[in-house]
């Protein structure tokens, strides 16, 4: 089957990353075992399109996001092209291959100043490790820095006089991240509290961090940092539908139905952009600003305001 020739080839000519070469070699070996098992299919010359579409939709089946499918799919394209290349097949089954269609999930965007000011909401650990933990979510969002370039940061590639950190990103390809003088400041605290020799990022032994260590912090407190965000969403809704609900008792307090029928209107209208509001956060639909959501709340009093306010004056 030619890995090791495959392997060869992705590491270092393609220069992929050790985690993507690893990956790469996983799928492939579900993918044979699947040839083997299925169809006692155990050449490369033997594989064709019908076997490998059967195996794609064995995985969709089996409930396997179209996401991970379509990576699957990107490892066999990069292996066949390079069986294709040497020599080793005359065909490339991948050639009528369509990649299945995945769910978009959209991202939500925070502006920095907002970052900051949740941050500084969130509890963190006291000493070392709170301050360790607060500058890995900080460089994450603050510097769209990947999580190999993260824990690979040595002493030796701050510069602090420039306010940059060169890191070494995919494929090993250099290059010169800017960081905050905020972020500057939380770089000199860990290097004082710890004074790290090598790596910045250590745990409290003094041993450099790895990926699933890192990714159990960035769970535990962006967890938290959403949780910040939907109580800022609910203190604004709260406040305009409060609103509309003291409209309507006013407006049925003066006998003025058709204004107590259009708030009621209006406060089911903005009920439902609040439960929307909260599946946003899971990044399922558009997510709102503060201020977004603001405006929204005012167009739909707009919206209704003749019928409100049309016949009686709320008294303030």
């Amino acid at each position: 089957m030619f890995i090791d020739n495959f392997q060869e080839y992705i590491s270092v000519e393609k220069r992929f990353s050790k985690n993507t070469v690893i990956s790469y070699l996983q799928d492939l070996n579900q993918f044979f075992k699947f040839l083997s098992s299925e169809y006692n299919v155990s050449n490369n010359t033997e594989i064709n399109f019908h076997l490998v579409r059967h195996w794609i939709t064995r995985l969709l089946e089996n409930g396997l996001e179209a996401s991970s499918v379509n990576r699957k799919i990107s490892t066999l394209k990069t292996y066949f092209r390079f069986l294709e290349r040497e020599g080793y097949v005359k065909e490339n089954p991948m050639f009528k291959i369509i990649s299945p269609k995945a769910k978009k999930r959209l991202p939500i965007f925070l502006e920095e100043e907002k970052i900051n000011n949740l941050l500084d909401d969130i509890k963190f650990e006291s000493g070392f490790k709170g301050q360790r933990d607060k500058l890995i979510i900080e460089l994450f969002y603050l510097t769209g820095m990947r999580l190999s370039e993260l824990i690979n940061i040595k002493i030796k590639d701050l510069n602090f006089n420039n306010f940059e950190v060169k890191v070494i990103g995919k494929r090993k390809k250099e290059r010169i991240i800017p960081l905050s003088d905020k972020i500057i400041k939380s770089i000199k605290m860990i290097i004082d509290n710890k004074n790290p020799e090598d790596y910045l990022f250590t745990n409290t032994k003094g041993d450099k961090l790895y990926n699933k260590m890192v990714y159990r912090v960035v769970v535990k407190y962006i967890g938290e940092l959403r949780t910040e965000v939907q109580k800022k969403y609910e203190v604004t809704f709260e406040k305009h539908i409060t609103e509309l609900g003291r409209i309507r008792e006013a407006a049925l307090s003066k006998g003025a139905f058709s204004a107590a029928a259009n708030a009621e209107v209006a406060r089911g209208k903005a009920a439902g952009l609040y439960i929307e509001q909260k599946i946003s956060l899971t990044g399922k639909i558009e997510d709102l600003s503060i201020e977004d959501l603001e405006a929204k709340m005012k167009k739909i009093y707009e919206d209704n305001k003749v019928l409100i306010e049309g016949e009686y004056t709320v008294g303030k």
